[in-house]
């Protein structure tokens, strides 16, 4: 078994050749969690929802810049899919991760973010950053009263960091429902579900088909974004 995280779907779009064809050779086992990122941007951006923001960027076109930590990052993943829902044109600065991406939007060298909600989280609490929205399907519970991007009126736009373990291919059926089952019940524990969403996480510990549903269509999203885009990787 092999834990991947959600680069596993759109990075084949983007390289020019894998190793692996991650659609048949390491078939799905379970989603171990669910990650959202956080929409932030500083105080100096005179916008306060992501409505305000996605006009702005309108009048503003190809001026605004987000911060990404790398191609294929779940922060730049975000930012080309707001791009392409909201119709408008962001630059992209791309830095080494996200720390260095996180302090030089604190330092206010990059208007807006999307991020990990453990990285952002502090200093939206004391004001240095406002949070416009939540990436995921539904309210996160460590941040209830931040609206879904969908809330904010993107449509489409739900997305989610997320792992998972994925298992070589042949592995017998039973096998792979024996560790969704056992990882499921490891993930459904009180203090499990209670510490991961303080890590911007929640767990999931879907069945072997729920998780195939869940990679294809992912699988398939990004390489429609890719290709719509021009995206590749560094």
């Amino acid at each position: 078994m092999v834990a991947q995280s959600n680069s596993f779907a759109s990075a084949p779009h983007m390289q020019a050749s894998l190793a692996i064809d991650p659609t048949k050779d390491v078939p799905p086992v379970t989603q171990l969690i669910d990650a959202p990122n956080m929409l932030v941007v500083t105080p100096a951006l005179p916008v306060r929802s992501v409505k305000e923001l996605a006009d702005l960027a309108r009048k503003r076109r190809g001026e605004i810049a987000f911060a990404s930590p790398g191609v294929g990052s779940g922060a730049h993943l975000s930012g080309e899919l707001f791009k392409a829902l909201a119709k408008v044109e962001l630059i992209r600065i791309s830095y080494k991760g996200g720390g260095p991406a996180v302090t030089d939007l604190l330092g206010g060298n990059v208007p807006m973010m999307f991020s990990t909600l453990p990285s952002v989280t502090p200093p939206v609490r004391t004001g240095r950053l406002r949070a416009l929205a939540v990436t995921g399907a539904k309210r996160f519970p460590a941040a209830p009263d931040i609206p879904t991007m969908i809330e904010a009126g993107i449509a489409g736009f739900p997305f989610s960091g997320w792992s998972g373990l994925f298992a070589p291919a042949g592995t017998p059926r039973e096998v792979l429902l024996r560790v969704a089952e056992e990882t499921g019940k490891v993930l459904r524990a009180p203090g499990l579900r209670e510490k991961l969403p303080l890590q911007g996480a929640e767990p999931v510990g879907s069945m072997p088909e729920e998780f195939i549903a869940f990679f294809r269509a992912d699988h398939a999203r990004w390489e429609a974004l890719v290709k719509q885009n021009g995206l590749k990787a560094e």
